[in-house]
């Protein structure tokens, strides 16, 4: 074996087990994935069932049950919780506890199809990355530091270590669980299980084919859409984070099965990414098949739910129309809200729901995803809102948080759909004048009118598949979910099936 060059900054160890395609014997620890961290406290067993009768007896006092004529599944690794960035950086993957507490506390699990997703493979993350780069993640070992503390400009393999993109202690194993989640919510849309797929882990819109970009390593948004790709002749894109989806519009660049659209802040001198504006709307060469077929809405700081929803539902409309999606896939990051550490929106949870609801009632089947989003309690209440309007029960669910959350505490307010006022005090000053967006839909419309009205497509030129899983990891599933029958005695008891009246 030969030495590892000590002047790099960069160390490497033996992969993780869902890392499959190397035979490479590696002795794997049992140390906790971020040492420097206590796991948090576990409920007694007493605790858990008393937790468990009361998220029952709000169901049923609610009517929380699954929705008639669609089904909606839920994809979630609890794992992901557990992995940390660093102390200073603004991802927090605490968020998608506060989601899940929420979403548990209002029995909206009993309304929908709950998976417990494996991680994606090597082979299935390389569907869209390169070797080289998953090769590289995987078996990397994490920096304590990022290389950029000390050097302002350092010399990052695949943009990996620096402060944006850190190292952190069970990186591949994070992405990888991102991936699967996602991609187990496109394969449920494709095989008609389910007509709405959320993976609220998932929407890391911004990594790239061969390197990491603004906290996304895997682009499982692109995964996803591939596998999608396979069944549904077109896709639909839509984008509502803060930040411009340039990973995922990079990505289907030169193609027509896939338009992008993505609703973001532009101001490229101090924004990230700083793409996006208006006029980007894929090749200018006219002969490419991707002319056209990148939608990029740039809005300044301040913009109001009232402004948005309009701007999505007239815009949305017309790309519906003229495209004819046979399936959407719908990022909704959360830095779009008011309070954001990054985000500068007006936006409160209702109007970035709206969004969700307008997509949802256009009946083609859709993955909802996560994406950005950096006070997590907001990105709970969105996230849990959407939830419901997923299920067709926002109308329904009291808007006060229930007593027996979990984390009820971190919310701050106790309301899951707090005001502006309670939120920031006063609204940031609206620097989007009605004829900015009357300028917007124009160059929409207009870009639309070039494209080719619901392209044919062959299915030969499908994607291929994403190659055949492999049967042992199947078989271990197959296995552990019959010993754990979680849901058994709630589908016994009809907890979240509509009663005869």
């Amino acid at each position: 074996m030969t030495e590892q060059n000590t002047n790099s900054p960069y160390r490497m160890r033996l992969p993780r087990p869902n890392y499959l395609p190397h035979n490479i014997e590696a002795d794997i620890d049992d140390e906790s994935i971020v040492q420097q961290y206590k796991p948090l406290g576990r409920p007694s067993r007493r605790e858990e069932e008393a937790y468990i009768k009361k998220v029952r007896r709000f169901a049923e006092e609610y009517r929380i049950t699954k929705p008639q004529g669609y089904n909606v599944s839920f994809h979630y690794n609890p794992a992901m919780e557990k992995h940390h960035f660093g102390q200073t950086h603004p991802m927090k993957p605490w968020r998608l506890t506060l989601t899940k507490s929420l979403v548990n506390a209002y029995g909206m699990n009993y309304a929908m199809d709950n998976y417990h997703p494996r991680a994606a493979t090597f082979d299935e993350l390389t569907t869209f990355h390169t070797k080289d780069y998953i090769d590289f993640l995987a078996t990397v070992a994490p920096q304590p530091t990022p290389l950029d503390v000390d050097n302002p400009n350092p010399d990052l393999k695949f943009n990996l270590g620096g402060s944006d993109c850190p190292l952190f202690e069970g990186l591949y194993n994070y992405c990888s669980m991102s991936g699967g989640a996602s991609l187990d919510a496109a394969r449920k849309i494709c095989n008609k299980q389910s007509d709405i797929a959320i993976a609220w882990g998932g929407g890391l819109h911004h990594a790239k084919k061969t390197e990491a970009s603004g906290f996304c390593y895997v682009n499982d948004i692109v995964i996803a859409i591939l596998q999608l790709l396979r069944v549904h002749a077109r896709v639909l894109y839509i984008d509502i984070d803060v930040h411009h989806g340039d990973g995922v519009e990079e990505a289907f660049l030169s193609t027509d099965r896939v338009m992008t659209v993505s609703f973001h802040k532009y101001d490229p001198q101090v924004f990230f990414p700083g793409t996006g504006a208006l006029e980007d709307n894929g090749p200018k060469n006219e002969l490419n098949p991707g002319a056209h077929h990148a939608i990029n809405v740039p809005l300044n700081d301040g913009i109001t739910d009232e402004q948005y929803e309009w701007l999505f539902q007239t815009i949305i409309s017309q790309v519906v129309a003229k495209f004819r999606p046979e399936a959407i896939a719908l990022q909704c990051g959360a830095d779009s809200l008011a309070g954001d550490r990054l985000g500068k929106f007006n936006l409160l949870v209702e109007g970035h729901g709206a969004c969700v609801e307008y997509c949802k009632k256009l009946g083609i089947p859709m993955i909802m995803f996560g994406g950005g989003g950096y006070t997590p309690r907001n990105v709970a209440r969105a996230w849990a809102y959407e939830t419901a309007i997923a299920i067709g029960q926002h109308k329904n669910i009291p808007s006060e948080i229930p007593e027996h959350t979990s984390w009820r505490d971190r919310f701050r307010q106790t309301t899951l759909l707090p005001s502006i006022e309670e939120i920031l005090g006063e609204p940031r000053t609206n620097k989007n004048t009605p004829k900015k967006l009357q300028d917007i839909v124009q160059h929409v419309s207009e870009q639309l009118r070039f494209v080719e009205q619901a392209p044919s497509v062959q299915y030969s030129i499908i994607p291929p598949d994403l190659g055949p899983i492999r049967e042992e990891v199947e078989h271990r599933l197959r296995e552990e979910a019959e010993e754990r029958e979680e849901n058994r005695r709630d589908r016994e008891e009809g907890v979240g099936v509509r009663g005869e009246l």
